[in-house]
């Protein structure tokens, strides 16, 4: 009860106060959408706070949540750490290392390409046996908004489309999309051969800046059930 009492405070503010946008966050600690990365990273002068839960994950009965952070080290190169943890008996929060690179910018010829791994110590297999392996990801980005208006009129404002493929969460291929129809607004939504539930799973969300730094986010993960984050954004000078 108290997470679906969270998740409706979430939703509500959600839908008054929309007045900003920060870069999101994706549930394993990196910039992305919910459960991918995208060709985002995060600005050396910042820090990325985040918190994310999934209440009854996949129908499971269990609650599944993460909580860290997003750290710039250099232009085009951040690092994240979080817990993922559950609400199962026995369960133990389990430390994510992940770390995500662009090696190239995306011009009017060609798409972003950024490369990255999440769980780089292999930790994932504690919250689902079948992931295994730290998952590797290569990521495609391009912005899709001047292609789109002569079909839609109302995308006038940043529309931006990835296609990834990797291993372990990213085993296969995954596609997103990120639509910002107000400067502080995000709509996001992504597919996953694999993810979380090692299976092929649709993913939906919004992202609104409440704050200056401060984003508030809900969605739903495999349109089995809803799922509420917070981001707060440091600056460090």
């Amino acid at each position: 009860m108290k997470h679906v009492f969270t998740f409706l405070v979430a939703v509500l503010l959600l839908s008054v106060c929309a007045i900003g946008a920060n870069a999101s966050a994706c549930f394993y600690g990196l910039s992305g959408l919910i459960e991918t990365p995208d060709d985002v990273t995060v600005d050396p002068s910042a820090v990325v706070l985040l918190g994310r839960d999934a209440p009854d994950f996949d129908n499971s009965g269990v609650d599944v949540y993460s909580f860290g952070g997003v750290v710039g080290i250099m232009p085009k190169l951040e690092v994240g750490f979080v817990g993922i943890d559950t609400d199962a008996a026995g369960s133990k929060a389990q430390g994510i290392v992940s770390a995500k690179f662009r090696i190239m910018d995306e011009t009017a010829d060609r798409p972003s390409v950024t490369v990255g791994i999440v769980d780089a110590a292999s930790r994932m297999d504690k919250v689902n046996s079948e992931i295994e392996n730290a998952s590797v990801f290569i990521v495609f980005a391009r912005s899709l908004s001047s292609v789109a208006q002569p079909w839609a009129a109302a995308v006038t404002t940043p529309l931006k489309f990835t296609l990834g493929f990797g291993s372990g969460l990213y085993k296969g291929a995954f596609v997103g999309v990120d639509w910002s129809p107000q400067p502080r607004l995000h709509i996001m939504g992504e597919y996953i051969t694999k993810g979380l539930r090692q299976e092929s799973t649709f993913n939906a969300g919004l992202s609104y800046t409440v704050f200056n730094r401060l984003s508030l986010e809900a969605g739903t993960m495999a349109f089995k059930g809803f799922y509420g984050g917070v981001t707060y954004t440091l600056s460090l000078y």
